[in-house]
């Protein structure tokens, strides 16, 4: 293979990776987050389906998802200590009572460093869960990162 060229894989990627792009250009993106921007919320939710992970996201499970959707909400959150995953669980809560109760929708991804276990990610995804409609669609992702303190959640609704 000569420099430059690209795999077939890599191809494909990239291919998604602009279709993503331009399926979210066509929505309206509302960033619950404070200080993040419309931009930065559009690029997180690229990261979420392009970044590979533990259990990954899809482009696919995007559009999948929110193929019918006018809008979509992005929310994240941090929290570090022995109890992250219950605070993080407290934080997306509230928030998404107040903004999304009873979505029917719903794409979330949690990223933690090597000490992230099944637990954590599992009593995030149960406080979502009693959010959510009972009927909800919900498909999740979970990522590690080295070095990174405590957990973060990133939560799309549409």
């Amino acid at each position: 293979m000569k420099k430059g060229d690209k795999s077939m894989k890599d191809q494909r990627r990239t291919d998604e990776d602009h279709k993503l792009a331009k399926f979210l250009g066509t929505k309206q993106i509302k960033v619950v987050t404070k200080g993040l921007s419309a931009e930065e919320g559009v690029k997180q939710i690229m990261a979420l389906a392009t970044t590979p992970g533990l259990i990954n996201l899809k482009p696919s499970d995007i559009f999948t998802l929110f193929k019918k959707s006018k809008a979509l909400s992005l929310l994240s959150a941090s929290a570090k200590g022995k109890n992250a995953a219950g605070l993080l669980a407290k934080k997306i809560g509230a928030t998404i009572k107040k903004g999304a109760g009873g979505c029917r929708k719903l794409i979330f991804n949690v990223t933690g460093n090597e000490t992230m276990t099944l637990c954590d990610v599992n009593q995030i995804a149960e406080s979502i869960y009693d959010l959510c409609h009972p009927k909800a669609r919900i498909i999740f992702g979970a990522k590690l990162e080295k070095g990174m303190k405590g957990l973060e959640v990133a939560v799309v609704t549409g």
